[in-house]
């Protein structure tokens, strides 16, 4: 009866499905707020009646549910941007106008070619994601291997002030590259300024290898990296 109240609570939830996810994905994402702590909390302030403890709810949220807290930290990409725009463009043709049935066929084929695009775009990027999540899997049993998820953050200006002054003076680009290790999802960060580095392949070499020498278990003989577009940067 108690796990039955427990996924009526946590299934009345709302939350939403990243851009990526493709319909038959399952995955919902809670605000950055909340976690399981929380709702642990919550969940026993709705159901007084009840006795439960907070391992025995963390068993049935990680079991039973598919559920991260934190949206997409980037809704869509550039490609699908590009995709919807076009797309948007091919359809703005149609009613515009009222262009030939020979006109209308291709225009629809155009759209249809676009859309297919899109589909395509959005297996890859779940496949992505299903060799990462039986990465992190892999990295939690095993402890000679480790995965990591690493990318640099948006660049923030600085000093971070309101006076208008600040937007008569360039300011100072401030870096961030993070390094997510997805065996237990701890973050190691690496801070610096313009005048002390850039975001090229140096950069990365020598934060990655401050990381394997410094920070990774010495444990681990096999690592696998994810990255997003660093080979562009």
């Amino acid at each position: 009866m108690t796990t039955n109240t427990v996924c009526q609570f946590i299934g009345s939830l709302k939350g939403r499905k990243s851009h990526y996810s493709l319909k038959d994905s399952q995955k919902i994402y809670l605000p950055e707020d909340l976690n399981i702590k929380k709702l642990h909390r919550l969940y026993l302030e709705k159901h007084a009646e009840y006795t439960l403890s907070y391992e025995s709810f963390r068993q049935i949220f990680e079991n039973k549910f598919n559920i991260s807290f934190g949206y997409p930290r980037k809704d869509t990409c550039s490609f699908c941007d590009k995709i919807a725009v076009e797309i948007s463009a091919l359809q703005n043709d149609l009613s515009a106008t009222i262009p030939s049935v020979q006109d209308n066929a291709s225009i629809m084929q155009k759209i249809k070619a676009k859309e297919l695009e899109k589909t395509l775009h959005l297996k890859k990027a779940e496949e992505f994601y299903k060799i990462k999540r039986k990465f992190r899997k892999l990295a939690k049993k095993e402890v000679n291997f480790e995965a990591v998820a690493m990318d640099f953050q948006r660049n923030l200006p600085v000093p971070n002030i309101t006076t208008n002054d600040a937007y008569y003076r360039r300011q100072l680009n401030f870096m961030s590259f993070n390094i997510h290790v997805l065996s237990d999802s701890s973050s190691v960060f690496y801070t610096y300024d313009e005048t002390e580095g850039k975001k090229g392949a140096d950069d990365v070499c020598s934060m990655l290898n401050h990381f394997v020498s410094t920070v990774l278990s010495k444990d681990v003989r096999n690592l696998v990296i994810f990255c997003d577009l660093l080979w562009a940067k």
